[in-house]
């Protein structure tokens, strides 16, 4: 899903419902924002999931105590399915996340009365598998969908102002114009959500 939408996007450009010729464009300036959040360059993370994906963890992935797993990714939400690498599905009953009270999770650790134990049944390179919706939230923190039409907006200016934005301009008298930065609001907005 998007962070944000263009009737948002308009919205901030203070377009009137007749001035759609751009809105193509401004569509497309909201899916290039989102991807730069997510991007390594940005935050290297995903903030909103609809929907389950499965992800694959080696016995390795389990912490020294033998009964937490630590997770490569946030988690959103409590898992649909997780399954042991000898193939064994482990209830919610079995497990808390971690960290307590609040989201997104980063681990799992099996209760030490669940009766369950990390294991494969024959081959050491099975892996436990988790369907779950994989991202910080399942829907974006509002500074998120806030940078998103930050940038957006920024975007679709600059294209509108220059199509080379990415390359220095030699203005008359032969000095040079830099490429604009991205607004410092917009690094105020994403930068506690930088995933290492």
């Amino acid at each position: 899903m998007a962070y944000a939408t263009l009737a948002e996007l308009r919205a901030e450009l203070k377009l009137g419902a007749s001035e759609t010729n751009d809105d193509t464009r401004l569509t497309a300036c909201i899916t290039r924002a989102q991807a730069f959040i997510e991007s390594a360059e940005c935050c290297n993370q995903v903030f909103e999931a609809s929907g389950d994906s499965t992800r694959y963890f080696p016995l390795s992935a389990v912490a020294s105590d033998g009964r937490t797993l630590q997770f490569d990714y946030p988690l959103a939400d409590t898992p649909t399915t997780v399954t042991n690498a000898n193939g064994e599905v482990i209830p919610a009953t079995a497990y808390i996340l971690k960290p307590d009270n609040y989201r997104p999770y980063h681990s799992l650790k099996l209760k030490s009365t669940s009766g369950y134990a990390w294991n494969y049944s024959s081959d050491p390179d099975d892996r436990i598998s988790i369907a779950a919706k994989w991202a910080y939230s399942t829907s974006a923190p509002e500074s998120i969908k806030t940078a998103t039409l930050v940038l957006a907006k920024w975007l679709y200016r600059q294209k509108a102002s220059n199509d080379n934005t990415d390359q220095p301009i030699m203005a008359q008298g032969g000095f040079i114009i830099m490429p604009s930065k991205l607004p410092t609001v917009f690094w105020n907005l994403v930068g506690a959500y930088k995933r290492r």
